[in-house]
């Protein structure tokens, strides 16, 4: 009623309705679809994006990290570990008579080795424990809330685990050579590898002495 004698009459029919509720339905349904491409294309942007990320900072032979985690990453987390005082070790890992193994049966082969003592390292590795693959035959492996003692034992185990098996057709076996330490108050990530270093290459001096005097026995 618009006043005492004026009045609007409308007779609208079902259908107007149910097009409206349609046309409502309908544009409801493609913001949705819409917003569901958008939220699958920002996961796979993700996804892209830590896969390269992680890319970056992985050995494509062996799979473990690689020296750009060093420049990245390791230091802030060893820097928190030594607010906290809490202990954090570095085992220093060689291959022994690596360039025998490549010269005798083939750089196939040499890989074979690598990919042996990266596999070893991984399975033996806690959780928390980063196992790098520095270069050529030279590992590492950085273990958090983990003190000299127990890291010594870790690369123990790991010796005997590598020295004791075979990885390739040809019954070839590798060794390693470790060198551990636990990082010092205020020591940075480099200072700390030279160190385990020093240490490693002394035991690989020490254990050539070793050989020479049983084999002069």
């Amino acid at each position: 009623n618009i006043d005492d004698n004026n009045a609007i009459y409308a007779n609208l029919s079902i259908l107007f309705f149910l097009s409206a509720v349609l046309q409502n339905i309908v544009i409801g349904v493609l913001f949705l679809f819409l917003l569901n491409y958008m939220y699958s294309q920002l996961k796979k942007y993700k996804f892209q994006k830590n896969h390269f990320q992680l890319e970056a900072f992985t050995d494509s032979l062996t799979g473990l990290f690689n020296r750009r985690i060093m420049e990245k990453i390791l230091p802030k987390l060893i820097r928190e570990y030594q607010d906290k005082t809490t202990p954090i070790s570095i085992i220093a890992i060689d291959a022994n008579d690596f360039k025998i193994i490549n010269d005798t049966y083939g750089h196939e082969t040499g890989d074979k080795a690598l990919m042996h003592i990266a596999n070893n390292i991984s399975h033996l590795s806690r959780k928390s424990d980063i196992g790098l693959r520095l270069g050529g035959d030279e590992f590492c492996i950085v273990l958090p809330d983990c003190p000299l003692d127990k890291a010594t034992k870790m690369a123990h185990r790991l010796s005997i685990a590598i020295n004791q098996s075979r990885f390739c057709e040809h019954n070839v076996h590798t060794g390693i050579t470790t060198g551990c330490i636990e990082i010092t108050k205020n020591e940075s990530l480099k200072e700390a590898l030279k160190r385990a270093d020093n240490i490693l290459y002394q035991n690989k001096k020490n254990k050539k002495i070793t050989e020479q005097f049983k084999k002069y026995q």
